[in-house]
């Protein structure tokens, strides 16, 4: 088990040195805002109490979205769990793919990097019939009696999968992009290549990494955190617009991608505020090195980060875009 990397490894490498290889800027995706949800009640609840507001949101237009009607659970979470009920909130759910097609009883599901395993958890509460494993470098896992179908593995991804060819029927992953060493994303995507059965899909999700319409102070911040992350780290945290090529170098096929805007600060309400908290949580725990990289002391360096919290976000009406990657593993046919 594990993958030998060598001339598609060096393909990759060659092909993205040094080059952003990214479109020019997309335009705001704030469709999710409309998408109507079912209450426990099994009522259609609008997810915003006023659509219209999020229609004119593109461009340098965009309203005010704040008038949100949240689920219960992003009101009530703590940090970690409250970004992932964000994130299920504005993608109408816990995938895009087609699972209620595509699994069947026995069907097996991976998700690499599942962190405390609440999307393990709740895969597994949705499937009953189905085998949810979760692999992660943190065995932080979730202490809670955990579904009977759910599964928890200790180790780190980038070494190999620890499970035998052609194995799983669909493979999720979420938040992994600032994680992974741009040197091993090609190995990895080779590694679940591998463990996917013929005909099985992988989900991708996770954020650009590049705030959009930012203010001065977070354009300097953040372009400074890009380089310093790509210099001292090889960690490309704009990958997200890069991954769907490395999916097709692993030999995926049928690749689709898309994308959600997430407005971050007050002005995008209760989803905004959990983005611009966890902005501010990342940039003060890079603080240690970033600040050195932009040659600027702690304090002024907290301050900046303060700033541009209370202020630049709701003036400049920052988003950023999530991105989800979806293929699927080709069939292999054998003529006599």
């Amino acid at each position: 088990m594990g993958a030998i990397i060598s001339k598609n490894e060096s393909t990759f490498n060659e092909k993205f040195k040094g080059q952003e290889n990214i479109n020019p800027v997309l335009e705001p995706n704030f469709d999710w805002a409309s998408v109507k949800e079912k209450n426990n009640d099994g009522d259609n609840d609008e997810v915003y109490s006023n659509p219209d507001h999020v229609e004119k949101n593109t461009g340098d237009d965009k309203d005010n979205l704040s008038d949100y009607v949240f689920p219960k659970e992003i009101q009530e979470g703590y940090r970690v769990h409250s970004t992932h009920f964000a994130l299920k909130h504005v993608c109408n759910g816990n995938y895009k793919s087609p699972l209620k097609q595509h699994l069947k009883p026995g069907s097996k599901i991976l998700d690499v990097g599942c962190g405390l395993g609440l999307w393990c958890e709740e895969m597994a509460n949705e499937f009953p019939d189905v085998m949810v494993y979760g692999i992660d470098i943190l065995s932080n896992f979730s202490p809670k009696i955990k579904p009977y179908n759910c599964k928890f593995f200790h180790g780190n991804v980038i070494f190999g999968l620890p499970w035998v060819d052609n194995n799983f029927d669909y493979i999720w992953s979420r938040q992994l992009f600032t994680e992974i060493k741009s040197k091993n994303w090609l190995p990895l995507l080779l590694e679940m290549y591998r463990v996917l059965k013929p005909g099985g899909i992988i989900e991708f999700q996770g954020g650009d990494g590049y705030a959009f319409s930012a203010g001065p102070l977070l354009e300097k911040v953040q372009f400074n955190c890009l380089q310093a992350a790509l210099e001292s780290q090889d960690i490309d945290l704009r990958i997200a617009r890069k991954l769907g090529e490395i999916v097709k170098l692993a030999g995926f096929k049928d690749i689709n991608e898309s994308y959600q805007s997430i407005a971050i600060g007050n002005w995008g309400g209760k989803v905004g505020e959990i983005w611009a908290s966890d902005l501010k949580d990342s940039y003060l725990t890079m603080q240690p090195w970033l600040s050195s990289y932009i040659n600027i002391s702690e304090d002024e360096y907290n301050r900046t980060i303060k700033e541009i919290v209370d202020k630049e976000l709701d003036t400049h009406k920052t988003y950023i875009n999530h991105h989800i990657i979806r293929a699927t593993k080709k069939y292999k046919y054998y003529f006599i």
